[in-house]
């Protein structure tokens, strides 16, 4: 009987030696798989990653706030529409030549947020509900005057 534990442990000890080995050699493996070449980050200078957000809420009687300022670049407009039944926002350029529209900040008919991003040079912009069209807010691009 003492022949036969030894002989069963032996056949034991053999099996776990060979699990522990193909364990290692898998191991390996991976280790080798996930190595790859050194890739290069470029790093985007601060300026260039630099969102600004501007928020509108759009009520019946008026945009608030009725002015906001914002730096030249890329600039989100944000709108929160608290009537339940605006179309979004129009964004119309005005200076000396008169207006030029740049974009627009469509909403869906179930959504009261939406948002959308642009490039604005400095200038003056006139936001525009775009159901109601007496309601308008202004948007000065302006670079910081520190």
């Amino acid at each position: 009987m003492c022949s036969r534990i030894l002989r069963h442990g032996s056949i034991v000890a053999l099996v776990l030696i060979a699990a522990l080995a193909a364990v290692a050699i898998v191991t390996a493996l991976v280790k080798m798989s996930r190595s790859s070449p050194p890739v290069e980050v470029v790093s985007v200078p601060a300026t260039d990653r630099r969102v600004q957000v501007v928020r509108f809420t759009l009520y019946d009687t008026g945009i608030y706030p009725p002015e906001a300022r914002a730096n030249p670049g890329r600039i989100t407009i944000s709108i929160e529409d608290l009537t339940g039944s605006s179309d979004g926002l129009t964004i119309e350029r005005v200076d000396a030549n008169g207006r030029t529209s740049v974009g627009a900040v469509n909403k869906a008919a179930r959504s009261l947020r939406t948002r959308k991003e642009l490039h604005l040079p400095e200038g003056n912009y006139e936001l525009v509900d775009a159901t109601r069209t007496a309601n308008r807010a202004l948007l000065i691009v302006t670079p910081d005057e520190f």
